[in-house]
């Protein structure tokens, strides 16, 4: 499974054949199968979603996106995702989810569709129309804006804001919005009214601002129907991440994995940007970004043992290395990757 993952990225830049071999294999049904199938063992679920991931971010041809999203297979997909309290699953899941989100535009969004039934439209108890169709990933997407971590909240609220800005068809724009009035907005009044998860209100209503920022009326009128008018609002924390994600728009201007880094260890350390410069362009040794991050902890043998709110600062490289697929290491003070 990784070597066809490698054949593909490196085939999308020298040889598009290969992405037809995968196409006329049916590589794609498979790879959905046997993530959607219980008994497939951990470690082929893992690979396989990693893979998916590496492959949504890093196609490059529209036949190749339009390839990924056609057959419904990952519509069905996010509709059944993998156990999403698997911490070693959750990450590569996130990773494919926020990829192949901001991969989409005015054309491709529509592939993203699920028409519902006649049977099963009524009007919920508010007497709202459910919407007529759904958007499955867009709707995964909304369950986890209010997750207890982090990185997986920013990522899931990016894409939320960079569907809501798709152009294009209005039968899409009008997808999207419905959902969103729908599932989102009461989703957020729960989670602003109970405190957030960890101390997270003031990101969510940084959210809910940027949300109303859009100028969506049937957004900004489901918000204030729950309760959410936050016109007065003036919180930022998480804002500058996900306008930068969503303003880039594409996986080829999507943050690097040290810029990755230094955005979870701002989050974690609920500090403001305390140094110039990013983390990938600095000189700073470990010692020094730590110190800078508001770390505390001690050097041995060239080494920097750090922690971020009682969390080691390794725990927090080997989280972001691992999503995105290399292996962090120390050495002499300089951190290698793989």
């Amino acid at each position: 499974i990784r070597r066809v993952t490698e054949w593909l990225v490196w085939g999308e830049h020298h040889d598009v054949s290969l992405f037809d071999l995968f196409c006329e294999h049916a590589m794609l049904p498979a790879f959905v199968g046997a993530l959607r199938t219980r008994t497939s063992p951990a470690i082929v679920r893992t690979q396989v979603l990693q893979s998916l991931s590496i492959i949504a971010q890093n196609v490059r041809r529209p036949t190749s996106m339009i390839y990924l999203l056609s057959g419904g297979f990952l519509n069905a997909f996010f509709d059944d995702p993998p156990d999403l309290d698997d911490e070693e699953m959750l990450p590569y899941f996130v990773t494919l989810l926020k990829g192949l989100t901001l991969r989409l535009d005015a054309d491709t969004a529509q592939l993203c569709l699920v028409q519902i039934p006649p049977t099963l439209q009524e009007n919920d108890v508010t007497g709202a129309r459910t919407p007529l169709q759904r958007v499955p990933v867009l709707e995964r997407a909304i369950c986890l804006v209010g997750h207890c971590d982090p990185m997986v909240r920013t990522a899931a609220q990016t894409a939320t804001l960079h569907m809501l800005q798709l152009g294009g068809l209005p039968e899409v724009q009008t997808a999207v919005q419905e959902v969103c009035a729908a599932r989102l907005a009461p989703q957020l009044a729960a989670s602003v009214a109970g405190g957030g998860c960890h101390g997270s209100t003031e990101e969510l209503l940084a959210f809910v601002a940027d949300l109303c920022s859009l100028g969506v009326p049937a957004i900004t009128t489901a918000l204030k129907q729950h309760g959410l008018d936050v016109a007065a609002t003036s919180c930022e924390p998480g804002r500058q991440a996900r306008q930068s994600d969503v303003s880039a728009g594409s996986v080829a201007a999507a943050p690097s994995p040290l810029a990755e880094l230094e955005a979870a260890l701002r989050r974690r350390s609920g500090t403001e940007d305390p140094i110039n410069g990013s983390m990938a362009s600095s000189d700073a040794m470990p010692e020094e970004m730590a110190a800078a991050w508001g770390c505390t902890g001690a050097a041995t043998h060239g080494g920097y043992h750090a922690r971020v709110n009682d969390e080691p600062l390794d725990a927090v490289t080997e989280e972001v290395a691992t999503a995105w697929g290399f292996s962090p290491g120390t050495t002499k003070g300089k951190r290698q990757g793989q």
